[in-house]
Formats: C-alpha cells, sequence, structure tokens
C-alpha cells in the first residue's frame, strides 16, 4: 500500500484506541443498581459474602454476594447467589470491578469478603439495573466492611 498505513497497522491502531478508550481515566465505568434518590433510613439486617462481579455488554453490570462463580444462563443465577442494589450516589468501575461511594471513596473490589447492612428486597422484585434471574437481591445500606483482601490483580491485562 503506497503512502497510506497497511490494514495491519490501521487494525492495531483501532485496537488500542479502543482500549484507551474503554479505560478513559484508567478504567472502565458501569452502570449498576442504586436508589434513585438517597435515603432518609436503611434497614438494619446483615449479610455478607464474596463480592462478585460481571460487566454486561450494555455497559451496566451487575454485583452479587456469593461465594463461588455463578453462571447465567436460561435457568439464571445459582439460589445461594443474591444480587446488590447500592444507596444513591454509588458507582462502579475498574477491573476487577470495584464499587465507590457518594464521595468516589472505594469501598469493595470484586472478590473481596464483604459485610453490609441492608435488606431484602421485597419478592415482586425479578431484576435490577445489570442483574435479573437472582433469587434475592439485597438494599445495601452505606456501611460495608472488608473482611479479606482480594486475590486478583489490581490492573487491566496489557494490550
Amino acid at each position: 500500500m503506497r503512502g497510506g498505513l497497511p490494514a495491519i497497522g490501521v487494525g492495531a491502531l483501532l485496537v488500542v484506541t479502543v482500549a484507551a478508550g474503554l479505560m478513559g481515566e484508567g478504567w472502565p465505568q458501569y452502570r449498576i443498581a442504586v436508589a434513585p434518590r438517597p435515603a432518609q433510613a436503611y434497614f438494619s439486617a446483615l449479610t455478607g459474602g464474596v463480592l462478585q462481579g460481571r460487566a454486561n455488554i450494555d455497559g451496566t453490570a451487575c454485583l452479587w454476594l456469593g461465594d463461588a462463580r455463578i453462571t447465567f444462563g436460561l435457568g439464571g443465577a445459582r439460589a445461594d447467589a443474591m444480587a446488590l442494589s447500592w444507596p444513591y450516589g454509588f458507582s462502579a468501575g475498574g477491573w476487577p470491578i470495584a464499587v465507590y461511594d457518594a464521595a468516589g471513596k472505594r469501598v469493595a473490589i470484586e472478590g473481596q469478603r464483604v459485610e453490609m447492612g441492608g435488606g431484602l428486597v421485597p419478592g415482586s422484585v425479578h431484576s435490577i439495573t445489570g442483574c435479573s434471574g437472582f433469587a434475592a437481591y439485597w438494599f445495601a445500606s452505606p456501611e460495608i466492611r472488608i473482611h479479606a483482601q482480594m486475590s486478583k490483580v489490581d490492573a487491566p491485562p496489557t494490550i
């Protein structure tokens, strides 16, 4: 190809450009289930487990508590996994997926054993932003305790 970039060079440039765009400020951001407005009070029950997460192709992410990775299919998620809805202002991003409070402080990372206050979502709810097919959904309170550090890497793979 005379005077232009070879096709392989254009392809490599496109991959690097897309990867850089996904990372933005260093990490991809995801839409997650959050309360529609600030709460005046929170449920006071306690739950815990390993924070798990999955990024979805539509830009959402599903975060749940469960001691093992789960597979999604026609039957939905495992019965022992509980999808999480976060307080107003919380957000998620990164790889592995991290959760941030309304002030932007990281409160948990996928793979950590956590404990959090909150309460079960009514049984009439069958899906939340990014998650469907779970047997239970949990309204999380802003108080999250970390019990074990994650065993995953802190950075995305290099391209």
